[in-house]
């Protein structure tokens, strides 16, 4: 059986014993070690590793078994997304890596609530504000991870246009405009179009 980085495997002993009992000396390819009958363990590296059990008996009979376990590597990713004002069709996607393997499911989750299963996606936000999104990948190895960021969709402007009290004005003279627009937030207007 072959695992994950960072996921726990359990290995089962089935040693048997004689006429007294026996101790066991585990080595897991990467420098750690246990006695336990079947240990657990968490690798950190994505590599082929050399597992060996050593089966001792009054410490005089000794026997050795060893096997070799591949852990495959994670994806690690980042969230990317496009136009984040409300009212518009907001995009939302992704960039990753991964070195063996490929990615068989994308779940995607907003605030806790599964989203959609495509690699991006294009949402509609029906509120202003700060939104979470996670992505979990799964590898075609069942290799499982994530990435988090958050987006925050802003509110359109309210357009105000300052006129002094004037409302009406005789052909020829000049009327000076002040725009006082203004966002609900500390967003800055960055282009203003008079119609």
């Amino acid at each position: 059986r072959d695992t994950c980085i960072n996921k726990t495997f359990t290995f089962i002993n089935t040693s048997h014993e004689g006429s007294s009992s026996l101790s066991y000396q585990w080595e897991f390819g990467d420098d750690s070690t246990s006695t336990l009958t079947s240990p657990s363990h968490n690798y950190l590296n994505a590599k082929n590793h050399v597992v060996s059990l050593i089966a001792s008996q009054d410490n005089k009979c000794f026997d050795t078994l060893k096997r070799n376990i591949t852990v495959y590597p994670l994806a690690s990713g980042k969230i990317f997304y496009k136009d984040a004002c409300l009212g518009d069709a907001t995009t939302v996607y992704n960039t990753y890596n991964l070195g063996i393997g490929t990615i068989t499911d994308f779940d995607w989750k907003i605030n806790g609530s599964s989203e959609s299963t495509d690699s991006s996606f294009v949402k509609n936000f029906t509120n202003s504000g700060k939104y979470n999104l996670e992505l979990e990948y799964t590898t075609n190895f069942g290799c499982i991870s994530s990435v988090t960021d958050s987006v925050i969709i802003n509110p359109p402007p309210v357009a105000v246009i300052w006129t002094n009290g004037i409302d009406e004005l005789c052909f020829g003279e000049d009327l000076r405009l002040v725009d006082s627009s203004k966002t609900s937030d500390s967003i800055a207007i960055s282009e203003f179009t008079y119609l």
